[in-house]
């Protein structure tokens, strides 16, 4: 499932779930998905960052750190 199919799922399961409480359990199972991505999604940019960051030191840093990765 891509990120904008589960979007779509929980705005659509929102919706049954305010008419239907028995799709609450269902909604609660896809926001905590979507809160899962989220903040994997932040923990890669973060790396990202820090390996950027990193490759602009010194050629000896730059290689230690692909080494440590």
């Amino acid at each position: 499932m891509t990120d904008d199919d589960l979007k779509k799922a929980l705005v659509t399961v929102a919706k049954l779930a305010t008419k239907d409480r028995r799709y609450l359990p269902l909604y609660a199972l896809l926001e905590a998905e979507h809160e899962r991505r989220k903040a994997n999604d932040d923990l890669l940019s973060r790396a990202r960052r820090l390996a950027a960051t990193h490759r602009r030191g010194p050629p000896g840093v730059v290689s230690f750190w692909l080494v440590a990765a």
